[in-house]
């Protein structure tokens, strides 16, 4: 050996080269498996938030639609002269309208907090996927070393 030579190692048994090799198939599998899961997960994800987003719409149209009813009931030359059940039934109308954008309004919410927990789950499956193909590369790696 020269001076300035690093010692060799001595060869790793078969059995550690052995141990690797299985290792590097599992890790492999692994990867696959967090890499279905994240592809899964993203199509969950991007489902939710599209339902949120369209519940969002029609919500936004019901509030629009609310507005043009109350301002062309307001409008009518009617108002305070119809017969009493008119009257009653004008702001019950309202009342039923109203209600309607407004649960609306609260569906989209919660879709939209559905969608916000399969982003979280999206974001999880992916950590997990990199965590599987860093494991594997260092597998791969350290057998390369056997």
């Amino acid at each position: 050996m020269s001076p300035g030579t690093p010692p060799r190692q001595a060869p790793a048994p078969p059995a550690a080269n052995a141990e690797s090799t299985a290792l590097v198939k599992t890790r492999q599998e692994e990867l696959a498996s967090a890499t279905a899961e994240t592809k899964e997960a993203q199509k969950t994800y991007e489902a939710a938030k599209a339902a949120a987003e369209a519940a969002k719409l029609k919500a936004d149209e019901m509030a629009v639609a609310m507005d043009e009813h109350r301002k062309t009931t307001k409008a009518d030359a009617a108002v305070g002269e119809e017969e009493f059940k008119a009257g009653v039934t004008r702001p019950q109308t309202m009342a039923q309208i109203t209600a309607a954008a407004t649960q609306q309004e609260i569906t989209a919410g919660e879709l939209f907090a559905v969608a916000a927990d399969q982003k979280k789950a999206w974001t999880d499956a992916a950590l997990r996927q990199k965590t599987a193909q860093e494991t594997l590369d260092h597998e791969i790696d350290r057998n390369a070393e056997l």
